[in-house]
């Protein structure tokens, strides 16, 4: 009867560990690692509506300065029908000498007598020096109007108060590990690097092409025509290199604005970034708790398994 005691003591002693075990096993799976995960989720989804937000606000930039663009672009376009060459009216004295006779017979005259007059012509010219003064005008306006784009878009106080509206909203403001000085300074910081381009659209290379062909006043109408012609084409491609220079300038801004939203994302996260590394070393920590507690707990089991076997087999 000693040998079945003591059998009976171990395998009491055995299935108490166990219970423990298993106890402890689901306290590890239903208690802190839930907490844990919880809170590491949390964290988590803090970061991502903190990330979209600030993506929000600068792509929003970046919307609105496609629709200033092709709002302005189209006043560029309609301006330039008003740039014309001015037709000038000129005027021409000429001189001249009227002939008269006082005595004629037949074919025979005599007591001839001239005498001096003038009279005025009036006619239209160009004058090819107003091509220059009148690219010149539409190139600063065109100048003007890209810049106008950005002043139009871009409202700097506007988006640093939407920064820090979208941390306000997104993180726990009330965790020591919050710095809202950290969040205004690195707002403020982002705002400073922004600077809107100043354009200059150069028109000497259609004048230079224009001067070559025309000088002084231009009165004969086919030539005219000609100018006006070459003055057309020249608006036409003055506005195609402002357009151009304009497409840089936006696509070169947006790709600042991008970079200005990763990096104010960055570097507010950081400060939480440091809890989610505890959370996520905490999380492992228990996943490896919990590994070790099953496999004493299949342990245990495996050794109860023998037992039963050996008890039925004596």
């Amino acid at each position: 009867e000693l040998i079945p005691t003591a059998r009976a003591s171990q395998r009491a002693l055995l299935e108490q560990l166990r219970g423990k075990a298993a106890a402890h096993r689901d306290a590890l799976a239903h208690g802190d690692q839930d907490l844990l995960q919880k809170r590491l989720n949390a964290v988590q989804r803090q970061s991502s509506a903190l990330r979209g937000d600030v993506a929000a606000v600068f792509g929003e930039a970046s919307s609105r300065l496609e629709t200033e663009k092709a709002r302005v672009i189209s006043e560029m376009r309609k301006a330039g029908d008003k740039y014309r060459l001015k037709e000038r009216s000129g005027e021409e004295i000429h001189h001249d000498v009227r002939i008269t006779y006082r005595h004629h017979f037949l074919f025979f005259r005599w007591g001839r007598e001239e005498t001096p007059y003038q009279y005025t012509t009036h006619y239209k010219y160009l004058v090819a020096a107003d091509v220059k003064e009148e690219l010149r005008h539409y190139a600063n306006a065109l100048s003007s109007w890209s810049e106008e784009v950005f002043q139009g878009a871009i409202h700097l106080q506007d988006i640093k108060a939407r920064l820090l509206n979208a941390v306000v909203k997104n993180l726990d403001t009330s965790a020591d590990s919050f710095d809202a000085g950290l969040c205004k300074q690195v707002a403020e910081a982002v705002i400073q690097t922004f600077s809107f381009p100043v354009f200059s659209v150069s028109f000497q290379d259609e004048f230079q092409e224009i001067s070559g062909r025309f000088q002084g006043e231009v009165t004969a109408a086919t030539e005219m025509q000609e100018l006006n012609n070459m003055f057309n084409d020249a608006l036409a491609s003055v506005l195609d290199k402002s357009v151009k220079a304009l497409d840089r300038g936006i696509e070169q801004f947006q790709t600042s604005l991008k970079d200005a939203g990763d990096h104010f994302s960055e570097r507010v996260l950081a400060q939480i970034q440091g809890e989610y590394e505890s959370l996520l070393q905490k999380l492992e920590d228990k996943q490896r708790e919990l590994e070790h507690c099953q496999n004493y707990v299949d342990c245990l089991e495996d050794l109860l398994k023998q037992e039963g076997t050996y008890g039925a087999a004596n």
